[in-house]
């Protein structure tokens, strides 16, 4: 079978014309691994082996593009060439290509991962843990990643979201607020006993001033509704929700 002319492609590959009118849109690696610009006299295995070739060299480009966005986990990648219909035997030679190559290592990602969030978000160890996990990272290289996530850093993260909560719950009573704390960084994935630790050393004003404050104007509020017990009840019960423990004395 022989070759009758070639096309190069936007994509960087060259269509192929074979004399049969079919058509291979093949590498440059591939043309001259095979020698086809020398030797233009092809058969059906030799096509069914440059085809192969090609398909490899698709799955490692398709990759090479993919790293050119940002860092990826052997995860990643491997999700990505599943999605796009590649092989098993393609992706594992793949990914152990580019791992020689340098352009994969978890760990060297897993850094970048962790230096990522510590820029751009409030995320305690934990959670980032977890999200490490996911890309299937192995806990001896997450153990290794978290080292660089101390304690200082952590006390630091704690204090600046704590200065947040109180700045943006000055209407709020300590009980209230304490619990906002404790949960909200539990929930960004720190120590409880970080968080502990932080919460007992936090110095607050005291309450009573904006409890009365508070009271007086659920008082204005709801006097338009409600009375006597009943108005007390409902003050009481908002002013519960909101952390204040009030008792009213003259008014």
């Amino acid at each position: 079978m022989k070759i009758e002319k070639y096309q190069k492609l936007k994509s960087g590959k060259y269509k192929v014309y074979l004399e049969d009118d079919r058509k291979l849109e093949l590498y440059e690696d591939s043309i001259l691994k095979y020698n086809l610009l020398i030797s233009k006299e092809l058969d059906d295995k030799l096509i069914e082996e440059i085809q192969k070739d090609n398909n490899y060299l698709d799955a490692y480009y398709l990759s090479l593009k993919y790293l050119d966005i940002r860092p990826r986990s052997k995860k990643e990648i491997n999700d990505n060439l599943v999605k796009k219909g590649f092989d098993s035997e393609v992706i594992i030679d793949t990914i152990k290509k580019l791992e020689r190559q340098g352009y994969i290592n978890d760990l060297s990602f897993g850094r970048m991962f962790l230096n990522n969030k510590l820029i751009t978000t409030s995320n305690g160890p934990l959670k980032i843990r977890k999200e490490l996990q996911q890309h299937n990272l192995s806990d001896e290289d997450i153990n290794n990643i978290l080292e660089d996530y101390t304690e200082d850093i952590q006390i630091e993260k704690i204090n600046k979201q704590i200065n947040r909560i109180v700045k943006s719950n000055h209407n709020k009573g300590n009980v209230y607020i304490k619990r906002k704390i404790n949960m909200d960084l539990n929930n960004e994935g720190f120590s409880s006993s970080l968080v502990e630790s932080a919460i007992n050393s936090l110095e607050l004003d005291d309450d009573e001033n904006r409890a009365k404050i508070e009271y007086e104007k659920l008082y204005k509020k709801l006097s338009k509704k409600y009375s006597g017990s009943e108005l007390e009840f409902k003050i009481n019960q908002k002013l519960y929700q909101k952390g204040f423990h009030y008792e009213k004395k003259n008014i």
